[in-house]
């Protein structure tokens, strides 16, 4: 074996065939052999950990040493978190009531849930054709840690949507 000690793995279109709907058999089974040798593997997805966990990476037959998630705003090893990227919920609450004024929905995501603000609209539609991934319940944000926000909505909303 080289003198790698770690690898970085990503899910969609690399360990997940979203036109299979499956993994790529080949590529778990180098990892595992890899992981047999001594190297450590994480995943590293822009997908926060919910959504791993519903496609299935972590049942996959691999024993990931941790994973990076939510863009890197979140990273875990074993049972340890090692980064925490959180947004002040001061700001998660401006965004989401610019949100519900326009009528838009946005995903609230922690480190292990996510929630939607409001019912799924044409723009959730949309990008859930593109990437699929578990259902999210709609509830009220409560205030705890969010290391992320999906917002849903056309374009012209990108800018000034946080006023």
């Amino acid at each position: 074996m080289s003198d790698f000690k770690i690898a970085f793995f990503d899910v969609d279109w690399t360990l997940y065939d979203h036109h299979n709907r499956g993994f790529n058999k080949a590529g778990l089974e180098a990892i595992k052999q890899a992981k047999k040798k001594g190297l450590k593997v994480f995943i590293c997805s822009a997908r926060p950990y919910y959504s791993l966990k519903g496609l299935g990476v972590f049942d996959c037959g691999v024993k990931w040493d941790g994973f990076i998630g939510s863009c890197g705003a979140v990273a875990k090893t074993g049972h340890t978190w090692i980064r925490k990227l959180l947004i002040d919920p001061k700001v998660v609450r401006r965004f989401i009531r610019s949100a519900k004024k326009r009528d838009l929905t946005m995903e609230v995501v922690s480190c292990h849930k996510s929630a939607l603000i409001a019912p799924i609209n044409f723009y959730c539609t949309e990008y859930h054709k593109k990437l699929p991934d578990v259902p999210v319940p709609v509830r009220d944000y409560d205030g705890g840690q969010v290391t992320a926000l999906l917002l849903f909505s056309p374009e012209k909303y990108d800018e000034g949507i946080h006023e």
